[in-house]
Protein backbone atom coordinates (compact mmCIF):
# COMPACT_ATOMS: atom_id res chain seq x y z
CA UNK A 1 0.00 0.00 0.00
CA UNK A 2 2.91 2.36 1.10
CA UNK A 3 2.62 5.96 2.76
CA UNK A 4 5.01 8.99 3.65
CA UNK A 5 8.59 8.68 3.72
CA UNK A 6 11.15 11.53 4.63
CA UNK A 7 13.08 12.10 0.72
CA UNK A 8 16.07 14.40 0.12
CA UNK A 9 17.96 14.73 -3.01
CA UNK A 10 21.12 16.71 -3.33
CA UNK A 11 21.95 17.06 -6.53
CA UNK A 12 25.41 17.82 -8.29
CA UNK A 13 25.25 21.51 -7.80
CA UNK A 14 24.84 21.37 -4.10
CA UNK A 15 20.98 22.14 -4.30
CA UNK A 16 18.79 20.20 -1.83
CA UNK A 17 15.28 19.38 -1.74
CA UNK A 18 13.78 18.21 1.67
CA UNK A 19 10.81 16.67 0.61
CA UNK A 20 8.33 14.12 2.12
CA UNK A 21 6.97 11.69 -0.75
CA UNK A 22 4.79 8.77 -1.35
CA UNK A 23 6.73 5.79 -0.69
CA UNK A 24 5.39 4.04 -4.37
CA UNK A 25 7.62 6.53 -6.30
CA UNK A 26 10.83 5.09 -4.97
CA UNK A 27 11.52 1.92 -6.87
CA UNK A 28 10.70 3.72 -9.88
CA UNK A 29 13.30 7.35 -9.01
CA UNK A 30 16.12 5.24 -7.48
CA UNK A 31 16.15 1.42 -9.37
CA UNK A 32 16.27 2.86 -12.56
CA UNK A 33 19.12 2.89 -15.26
CA UNK A 34 18.32 6.48 -15.45
CA UNK A 35 19.02 7.47 -11.79
CA UNK A 36 22.69 5.59 -12.79
CA UNK A 37 23.28 7.55 -15.25
CA UNK A 38 22.46 10.80 -13.54
CA UNK A 39 20.44 11.70 -15.95
CA UNK A 40 19.19 15.27 -15.18
CA UNK A 41 15.23 14.55 -16.82
CA UNK A 42 14.75 11.30 -15.05
CA UNK A 43 15.78 13.87 -11.61
CA UNK A 44 13.41 16.43 -13.04
CA UNK A 45 10.72 13.80 -13.63
CA UNK A 46 10.74 12.99 -9.82
CA UNK A 47 10.74 16.27 -8.53
CA UNK A 48 7.86 17.26 -10.41
CA UNK A 49 5.28 16.55 -8.62
CA UNK A 50 6.54 17.79 -5.50
CA UNK A 51 7.14 20.66 -6.83
CA UNK A 52 3.32 21.04 -8.19
CA UNK A 53 2.82 20.06 -4.30
CA UNK A 54 4.62 22.67 -2.82
CA UNK A 55 3.26 25.75 -4.80
CA UNK A 56 0.08 24.90 -4.38
CA UNK A 57 0.74 24.41 -0.91
CA UNK A 58 2.57 28.32 -0.80
CA UNK A 59 -0.07 29.91 -2.51
CA UNK A 60 -2.67 28.75 0.01
CA UNK A 61 -0.48 28.47 2.94
CA UNK A 62 -2.60 31.72 4.50
CA UNK A 63 -5.76 30.87 3.39
CA UNK A 64 -5.12 27.23 4.82
CA UNK A 65 -3.74 28.45 8.26
CA UNK A 66 -6.94 30.58 8.43
CA UNK A 67 -9.16 27.23 7.50
CA UNK A 68 -7.74 25.24 10.44
CA UNK A 69 -8.31 27.93 12.93
CA UNK A 70 -11.81 28.54 11.89
CA UNK A 71 -12.34 23.95 11.62
CA UNK A 72 -10.21 22.96 14.19
CA UNK A 73 -9.52 19.17 13.59
CA UNK A 74 -12.49 19.19 11.14
CA UNK A 75 -10.06 21.96 8.86
CA UNK A 76 -9.23 18.21 6.43
CA UNK A 77 -12.83 18.81 4.86
CA UNK A 78 -12.17 22.51 3.80
CA UNK A 79 -8.58 21.91 1.86
CA UNK A 80 -8.50 25.24 -0.22
CA UNK A 81 -5.44 23.35 -2.16
CA UNK A 82 -5.97 22.24 -6.07
CA UNK A 83 -3.70 18.91 -5.98
CA UNK A 84 -5.82 16.94 -3.92
CA UNK A 85 -2.54 15.55 -2.25
CA UNK A 86 -0.70 18.58 -1.34
CA UNK A 87 -1.84 18.67 2.72
CA UNK A 88 -0.77 15.18 2.77
CA UNK A 89 3.35 15.77 2.21
CA UNK A 90 4.07 19.50 0.65
CA UNK A 91 4.53 21.35 4.10
CA UNK A 92 6.76 18.70 5.79
CA UNK A 93 9.72 19.34 4.03
CA UNK A 94 12.44 17.98 6.39
CA UNK A 95 15.37 16.28 6.50
CA UNK A 96 14.35 13.53 9.18
CA UNK A 97 12.74 10.09 9.46
CA UNK A 98 8.82 10.28 8.66
CA UNK A 99 6.35 7.35 8.11
CA UNK A 100 8.20 4.95 6.84
CA UNK A 101 11.35 6.44 7.60
CA UNK A 102 14.17 8.00 5.50
CA UNK A 103 16.35 8.16 2.25
CA UNK A 104 19.11 10.54 1.45
CA UNK A 105 20.85 10.52 -1.79
CA UNK A 106 23.88 12.58 -2.02
CA UNK A 107 24.73 12.60 -5.82
CA UNK A 108 27.56 15.16 -4.94
CA UNK A 109 29.32 12.08 -3.04
CA UNK A 110 27.73 9.22 -4.90
CA UNK A 111 25.66 8.04 -1.29
CA UNK A 112 22.49 6.68 -0.98
CA UNK A 113 21.83 6.22 2.75
CA UNK A 114 18.21 4.12 3.21
CA UNK A 115 16.68 4.19 6.45
CA UNK A 116 13.42 1.82 5.67
CA UNK A 117 11.61 -1.01 4.74
CA UNK A 118 9.24 -0.04 2.07
CA UNK A 119 11.22 -1.96 -0.53
CA UNK A 120 14.77 -2.42 -1.85
CA UNK A 121 16.95 0.40 -3.44
CA UNK A 122 19.77 -1.81 -5.00
CA UNK A 123 17.62 -4.83 -5.56
CA UNK A 124 14.55 -6.18 -8.18
CA UNK A 125 12.36 -8.65 -6.56
CA UNK A 126 11.15 -11.44 -8.84
CA UNK A 127 7.81 -11.10 -7.78
CA UNK A 128 7.32 -8.08 -8.60
CA UNK A 129 8.41 -8.51 -12.31
CA UNK A 130 5.88 -11.71 -12.53
CA UNK A 131 3.38 -9.37 -11.12
CA UNK A 132 4.18 -6.98 -14.33
CA UNK A 133 3.93 -9.97 -16.94
CA UNK A 134 1.12 -11.21 -15.62
CA UNK A 135 -0.93 -8.33 -15.79
CA UNK A 136 -3.52 -7.78 -18.42
CA UNK A 137 -2.28 -6.06 -21.65
CA UNK A 138 -4.22 -3.00 -22.82
CA UNK A 139 -7.50 -3.75 -24.86
CA UNK A 140 -6.20 -7.91 -25.42
CA UNK A 141 -9.34 -9.14 -24.49
CA UNK A 142 -11.07 -12.58 -26.24
CA UNK A 143 -14.86 -13.51 -25.94
CA UNK A 144 -15.01 -16.92 -25.74
CA UNK A 145 -17.99 -19.38 -25.12
CA UNK A 146 -18.88 -18.91 -21.42
CA UNK A 147 -17.24 -15.42 -20.98
CA UNK A 148 -14.25 -12.85 -21.51
CA UNK A 149 -10.76 -13.94 -21.38
CA UNK A 150 -7.90 -11.98 -21.10
CA UNK A 151 -4.79 -12.18 -22.10
CA UNK A 152 -1.59 -11.30 -20.18
CA UNK A 153 1.68 -9.12 -20.93
CA UNK A 154 3.94 -12.41 -20.26
CA UNK A 155 7.40 -11.47 -22.24
CA UNK A 156 5.96 -7.66 -23.85
CA UNK A 157 5.67 -5.90 -20.32
CA UNK A 158 9.43 -6.36 -20.59
CA UNK A 159 9.50 -3.92 -23.98
CA UNK A 160 6.86 -1.35 -22.99
CA UNK A 161 7.36 2.44 -23.02
CA UNK A 162 6.80 2.29 -18.93
CA UNK A 163 9.66 2.71 -16.85
CA UNK A 164 7.33 2.49 -13.46
CA UNK A 165 6.92 -1.13 -14.10
CA UNK A 166 9.77 -3.27 -12.80
CA UNK A 167 9.99 -5.31 -16.10
CA UNK A 168 10.99 -2.25 -18.24
CA UNK A 169 13.31 -1.72 -15.35
CA UNK A 170 14.83 -5.29 -15.40
CA UNK A 171 15.50 -5.46 -19.32
CA UNK A 172 17.42 -1.76 -19.25
CA UNK A 173 19.52 -2.86 -16.19
CA UNK A 174 20.61 -6.30 -17.65
CA UNK A 175 20.72 -4.72 -20.76
CA UNK A 176 23.48 -2.25 -19.47
CA UNK A 177 25.30 -4.73 -16.87
CA UNK A 178 23.89 -3.79 -14.24
CA UNK A 179 22.30 -7.64 -13.25
CA UNK A 180 24.58 -10.17 -13.35
CA UNK A 181 23.03 -12.62 -11.00
CA UNK A 182 20.56 -14.05 -8.79
CA UNK A 183 19.82 -14.70 -5.07
CA UNK A 184 17.55 -17.43 -4.34
CA UNK A 185 17.03 -17.29 -0.39
CA UNK A 186 17.98 -13.83 0.85
CA UNK A 187 19.14 -15.35 4.04
CA UNK A 188 21.58 -16.98 2.13
CA UNK A 189 22.89 -14.07 -0.14
CA UNK A 190 26.31 -15.54 -0.84
CA UNK A 191 24.47 -18.00 -2.39
CA UNK A 192 24.35 -16.55 -6.30
CA UNK A 193 23.31 -18.20 -9.60
CA UNK A 194 24.91 -16.64 -12.28
CA UNK A 195 23.67 -15.20 -15.23
CA UNK A 196 26.52 -14.85 -17.67
CA UNK A 197 26.26 -16.19 -20.85
CA UNK A 198 22.39 -16.03 -19.99
CA UNK A 199 20.15 -13.92 -22.73
CA UNK A 200 17.56 -11.62 -21.51
CA UNK A 201 14.95 -14.53 -22.76
CA UNK A 202 17.00 -17.19 -20.71
CA UNK A 203 16.59 -14.82 -17.52
CA UNK A 204 13.00 -14.18 -18.27
CA UNK A 205 12.31 -18.02 -18.75
CA UNK A 206 13.26 -18.48 -15.17
CA UNK A 207 10.23 -16.01 -13.60
CA UNK A 208 8.02 -17.92 -15.29
CA UNK A 209 8.66 -20.74 -12.82
CA UNK A 210 6.56 -20.64 -9.58
CA UNK A 211 9.65 -21.33 -7.68
CA UNK A 212 12.38 -19.15 -9.38
CA UNK A 213 9.85 -16.31 -9.45
CA UNK A 214 10.77 -15.33 -5.80
CA UNK A 215 14.70 -14.82 -7.16
CA UNK A 216 15.82 -11.57 -6.21
CA UNK A 217 18.12 -9.44 -8.62
CA UNK A 218 20.95 -7.28 -6.66
CA UNK A 219 21.93 -4.06 -8.85
CA UNK A 220 25.31 -2.76 -9.61
CA UNK A 221 24.71 0.84 -8.23
CA UNK A 222 27.84 2.17 -9.53
CA UNK A 223 28.78 5.19 -9.02
CA UNK A 224 26.43 5.21 -6.02
CA UNK A 225 27.36 3.50 -2.59
CA UNK A 226 23.96 2.48 -0.47
CA UNK A 227 24.50 2.61 2.69
CA UNK A 228 21.58 0.68 4.85
CA UNK A 229 20.05 1.06 8.72
CA UNK A 230 18.21 -1.15 10.14
CA UNK A 231 14.54 0.42 10.78
CA UNK A 232 12.77 1.60 13.51
CA UNK A 233 15.81 1.37 15.20
CA UNK A 234 17.50 3.83 17.84
CA UNK A 235 20.51 3.06 17.38
CA UNK A 236 20.87 2.53 13.69
CA UNK A 237 18.96 6.07 13.96
CA UNK A 238 21.59 7.74 15.30
CA UNK A 239 23.99 6.38 13.13
CA UNK A 240 22.42 7.46 10.65
CA UNK A 241 22.24 11.23 11.89
CA UNK A 242 25.92 10.96 12.55
CA UNK A 243 26.81 10.21 8.60
CA UNK A 244 24.40 12.68 7.58
CA UNK A 245 26.31 15.39 9.21
CA UNK A 246 29.62 14.00 8.08
CA UNK A 247 28.29 14.78 3.98
CA UNK A 248 27.71 17.86 5.35
CA UNK A 249 23.81 18.46 5.66
CA UNK A 250 23.03 20.55 8.24
CA UNK A 251 20.03 19.99 10.63
CA UNK A 252 17.81 22.71 11.96
CA UNK A 253 16.60 22.94 15.64
CA UNK A 254 13.06 21.91 14.17
CA UNK A 255 14.72 18.70 12.32
CA UNK A 256 16.61 18.03 15.13
CA UNK A 257 13.84 17.68 17.13
CA UNK A 258 12.32 15.91 14.90
CA UNK A 259 15.39 12.88 15.00
CA UNK A 260 15.04 13.68 18.79
CA UNK A 261 11.47 12.06 18.94
CA UNK A 262 12.13 8.96 16.48
CA UNK A 263 14.87 8.12 18.30
CA UNK A 264 13.14 8.09 21.51
CA UNK A 265 9.91 6.55 19.86
CA UNK A 266 12.27 3.69 18.84
CA UNK A 267 14.28 2.57 21.64
CA UNK A 268 13.34 -0.03 24.02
Amino acid sequence: MGGSIGVTVREENGKEHRMCRWTNTLPWFITNLRFLNKDPKHLEAYLEQWNIMKADYDNHKNEWESIKQKYGRDAWNHEPFENNMTGCYAPYAFLAPQGYGLVVVDMQKDIVLDFQGYTSLDTIHGVSIASDMSSVAPGLHEFVIGGQQTKKLSKKAFYLKNDFLNSVRFRELFEAGRITKAIMDIRYPDKLISLNGKSLNDTIDLLENDVEKFLQFPINMSPYEVIKYKEHNSKEAQRMQVKIKELGFTLSDEEESMWDEWIESTSG
